[in-house]
């Protein structure tokens, strides 16, 4: 039997943090503690080769990456535009952080460690991604929260990571920042802060490792210039799992497919009262039936019907209303 290459013993979870075991790391800390650790940047094996922003803009150049950049602002803690590659080193220049996204699609040993990381936290092997984020000195992403779990490989320069509890909201659905997004202000217990609570404050230099909870307010702050990969863990809901199977069976059903389009006008919302208590009945029938093993299994397929958030909704109907005044009508 051929040696196991040592590439491959340098992947995953062992190799990012190396004083505990994964199952420790399962039941510890991927629930909702932060963790970090540093080390020789070789422990990141072929991931290391990827310290320079030359480096990563080659990668961009011969693929079909999605790139942004994140400017500082003064009315938001920042904005963020799509950049190509060949607008990436000027901006970058001018005080800009470059992103790129998806990483693991266009570079085989970041998709190696993406698909190890997936593997190793248990989760659908589509959850993980990685981008590549590129700082200037002195330069940042502004105090936010994910909707995912990260983990945060440094690989060139320095960055100061702040983090804190989350006592706004547990378990968004959404990005955010203190001006909370509408989906996620609907739950929120609390008014989100306007800079960062009390925090803890970690340096990561080439070699270290950070990885933050699902939630976790955080803010950076390049001390040089900064080279660092970020595998995101995206882990479905209970609440997508039930509306994607749902959207997949209902569907299937005619009388689901139904337009209910008379429910609006005046003196008809009867009839379409008496339909719903029909359906309702159907729809008890079907959750009662399903099982764990329904939901799970439908959980790589996409939903056949894609159920909009109401603040898209509503986005929706106002810019109709806009259109149809332009139009005059």
């Amino acid at each position: 039997m051929s040696p196991v290459p040592r590439q491959r013993l340098q992947r995953g979870l062992s190799a990012l943090f190396p004083a505990i075991t994964v199952d420790r790391f399962l039941n510890h800390y991927w629930t909702g503690r932060p963790l970090w650790s540093h080390g020789p940047v070789t422990r990141f094996g072929g991931l290391a080769e990827l310290d320079g922003i030359g480096t990563i803009l080659r990668v961009a150049v011969r693929s079909r990456i999605e790139m942004k950049a994140i400017l500082r602002g003064t009315h938001h803690h920042s904005n963020e535009i799509p950049i190509d590659p060949s607008s990436a080193i000027s901006l970058y220049d001018s005080g800009a952080t470059i992103v790129c996204n998806g990483l693991h699609r266009w570079h085989q040993v970041v998709s190696a460690w993406t698909h190890s990381l997936t593997r190793q936290l248990r989760t659908p092997q589509d959850a993980g991604n990685c981008n590549a984020y590129m700082s200037p000195p002195g330069v940042g992403v502004g105090m936010h929260f994910d909707d995912h779990a990260v983990i945060v490989v440094q690989l060139g320069g320095r960055k100061r990571w702040r983090f804190a509890v989350n006592r706004t909201v547990t378990n968004p659905t959404a990005n955010s920042g203190p001006d909370l997004a509408d989906e996620v202000a609907r739950y929120a217990t609390r008014p989100a802060p306007r800079r960062m609570p009390p925090s803890t404050s970690v340096e990561l230099g080439p070699g270290s490792a950070l990885f933050l909870p699902r939630g976790y307010w955080h803010e950076t702050d390049a001390r040089q210039a900064s080279i660092s990969l970020t595998f995101g863990f995206r882990v479905p809901t209970w609440v997508e799992l039930v509306r994607d199977h749902l959207s997949q069976r209902l569907v299937e059903d005619v009388r689901w497919r139904e337009s209910i389009w008379d429910a609006w006008a005046s003196g008809r919302r009867r009839m379409a009262r008496d339909h719903w208590l029909g359906l309702r009945e159907n729809l008890m029938a079907r959750l009662t039936s399903t099982t764990l093993d329904d939901l799970m299994d439908d959980e790589a397929a996409e939903p056949l019907v894609r159920v909009r958030s109401s603040s898209a909704r509503r986005a929706t109907v106002r810019a109709k209303r806009t259109t149809s005044r332009r139009r005059g009508n």
